[in-house]
């Protein structure tokens, strides 16, 4: 067949009309006209038109013509394929005309809004039917250091692929991934939190907290290990919300695990601890578990997860109550990690980030995120319980996702060069089933 394009295991014709159907489907909207007429209404042009051509005016650069916004979007739309291949997506410019699926609207209305995109996060995408935005209209800095006709190509190229990486990211974010994710290379240990080089800033969920520049927007980026752990976890709580569409991104989603949540408790001993069961992911290399919990009873319940580890290697964990669970059922909890012996070695309260400094300078988030502790072999402790200096009142139906990952490297590095925090523990919380009204989500602005 002439004038395809590979997308994954799907093909794209040059008029962008989708020949296969995938697991997850994404609209990649140029096309809709939402704006820029009389009362802010349609205007009889594609709002990506009217806000690309805002964005060349605002750079002193000639308007696009169509064919070269034709070459604009046949870019983006392959540079989402590559971002995403491995994973069972669907990219489309028409609109589907049945079934869920997510958008990604290039031409949001710049007017007013100083980011590139927004869109909710929807951490193990529990949910379709989700919005990326994204401003084009705000682009202009990627077009003002051109001029003459020599350089089209060129400004055309980094045109596509920033419109691409922000695409791919506020996708990302419908996918259920954070900024902070972004952090998750290997070479990011507690060692180097203070200095990591920069690194976070090749991979999609950077963003200009993190220290991306307008030149690594220029640039390809890739998912960071983390993003790919949440991607193989994407679409894997059907348990947990049954009626839900719960579209996965890979074949095999890591499932999670509902024991916790039922009337079994994790005990608040090493001795009582509730046995981790890990799973090969289908992308990231690590193996990983999704544990549904609640803290049960009193303000002085916390639950122990014990892991068991054959080799050396980097553990990350994350906690989700804030970011997963509507008001009055999320909590601001802490995470800590133990010993066999019950020694505490490192834990976290909050999200700290600025640039090239992870886990301080500038609070991000409540929910805590334990990245890449080196471990040796041996048996450790996760523990769950109410942050001692909370944000959000500990109460009953307070309840919380546990994700845990372990990546095996040949040498760690060791315990010593870590940082250790948040000693103190706070008792507080109890006790309730997930229900569907817990779910929340969180609008992140790039």
């Amino acid at each position: 067949m002439k004038n395809l394009l590979t997308f994954g295991t799907c093909f794209l014709m040059m008029a962008f009309t989708t020949v296969c159907s995938g697991q997850v489907k994404v609209w990649v909207n140029f096309s809709s006209d939402m704006h820029n007429g009389v009362g802010g209404g349609p205007n009889g042009i594609a709002d990506w038109v009217d806000e690309l051509d805002k964005a060349t005016a605002a750079a002193g650069v000639t308007t696009f013509s169509a064919a070269e916004r034709t070459t604009i979007e046949t870019e983006v739309l392959s540079q989402l394929s590559t971002i995403y291949s491995g994973y069972d997506v669907t990219l489309t410019t028409t609109m589907p005309g049945s079934g869920v699926f997510d958008s990604l609207a290039y031409g949001m209305s710049s007017f007013g809004f100083t980011a590139l995109g927004i869109a909710p996060t929807d951490p193990i995408n529990i949910s379709s039917s989700q919005v990326g935005s994204i401003a084009t209209g705000n682009f202009s800095f990627i077009l003002d250091e051109f001029t003459g006709s020599a350089s089209r190509p060129t400004q055309i190229s980094q045109l596509a692929t920033a419109l691409a990486g922000t695409g791919a990211h506020e996708l990302g974010h419908t996918f259920g991934l954070f900024h902070h994710h972004a952090y998750s290379d290997s070479s990011v240990i507690p060692a180097t939190y203070a200095s990591t080089g920069g690194v976070q800033n090749g991979y999609i969920m950077a963003t200009g907290p993190t220290g991306l520049t307008e030149a690594g927007r220029e640039a390809l980026r890739s998912l960071s290990p983390w993003e790919r752990a949440m991607l193989d976890v994407a679409g894997g709580a059907a348990a947990a919300y049954p009626s839900l569409d719960h579209k996965k991104l890979v074949s095999s989603p890591i499932l999670i695990d509902l024991m916790e949540d039922g009337p079994f408790d994790a005990g608040a001993t090493p001795g009582t601890a509730m046995p981790i069961s890990l799973s090969s992911g289908a992308t990231s290399g690590m193996d990983l578990a999704l544990i549904a919990a609640d803290l049960d009873g009193s303000a002085s319940d916390v639950d122990w997860f014990k892991i068991t580890l054959a080799t050396p290697g980097l553990l990350t964990a994350e906690v989700f109550s804030d970011n997963r669970f509507a008001s009055p059922f999320d909590f601001d909890p802490f995470l800590g990690l133990l010993d066999a012996s019950g020694m505490f070695l490192i834990g976290n309260d909050d999200v700290f980030y600025s640039g090239d400094v992870y886990d301080s300078l500038v609070f991000r988030q409540d929910d805590p995120f334990l990245l890449n502790v080196p471990l040796g072999p041996g048996e450790y402790f996760l523990m769950v319980h109410a942050s001692p200096t909370s944000s959000i009142p500990p109460g009953p139906g307070d309840a919380y996702w546990l994700q845990v990952g372990f990546l095996a490297v040949p040498e760690p590095g060791t315990l010593a060069a870590m940082t250790v925090v948040g000693m103190g523990i706070v008792l507080l919380a109890r006790r309730t089933r997930l229900d569907r009204n817990r779910i929340g989500n969180r609008f992140k602005v790039r």
